[in-house]
């Protein structure tokens, strides 16, 4: 009889054991986040380029002042001065920085595209002055025709053709604001802004 009372105890035992739920205790493990995903997807994030932001209200003012109407129908919504196209190393430590925009002259007229032919854009001739030595010296490793893009026909870009010997010479600054274009046209002025994206 004690041999049959035991046998019933360790059926009913492992009864217990066989319809319960072991993993009920066990928190369930969440899925990874689709944030965390995109980050281990995403690749590093592209520069177009680095420039001196200006405030679109004081340039268009003092363009107007300057040669009255447009001459040209097209016009950046963001002006800039660019100091580096697709640079291979950024200067992010230094996206922030106050740049003071010193226009020199100005000039407009027909320029050569990238298909032969000639095309018509109007734009200032700057120097960039700054205090911060780090900043005056990054723009230092850069010796190009700093200008900045007023009206034109077909692109800004061809701004970089004028030929500023005979512009009309110019004395004012204006103060702009150290940063870069990235991707998806979104326009950062503080590294920590690096991985935004224009998907959205």
């Amino acid at each position: 009889m004690i041999g049959l009372k035991w046998i019933l105890i360790l059926i009913m035992i492992g009864g217990l054991l066989l319809f319960s739920s072991p993993s009920a205790d066990i928190p369930e493990q969440p899925e990874p986040s689709v944030q965390a995903e995109l980050t281990e997807q995403t690749e590093p994030v592209k520069i177009r380029y680095e420039a001196v932001y200006l405030n679109y209200d004081e340039l268009q003012n003092l363009l107007q002042e300057i040669r009255g109407d447009a001459p040209y129908p097209k016009h950046s919504n963001n002006p800039h001065v660019t100091i580096a196209f697709n640079p291979e190393e950024d200067a992010r430590d230094l996206y922030g920085q106050k740049v003071d925009v010193h226009i020199i002259g100005y000039k407009a007229g027909e320029v050569s595209d990238d298909n032969g032919g000639t095309t018509s854009v109007e734009g200032l001739k700057v120097e960039l002055v700054t205090e911060n030595e780090a900043m005056a010296a990054y723009i230092a490793r850069f010796e190009k025709n700093f200008h900045i893009t007023g009206s034109y026909v077909d692109g800004a870009k061809y701004t970089e053709n004028l030929d500023f010997s005979d512009m009309q010479p110019l004395d004012y600054t204006l103060t702009g604001t150290f940063g870069a274009e990235l991707e998806g046209h979104i326009i950062i002025f503080d590294a920590a802004d690096m991985n935004q994206t224009g998907n959205e």
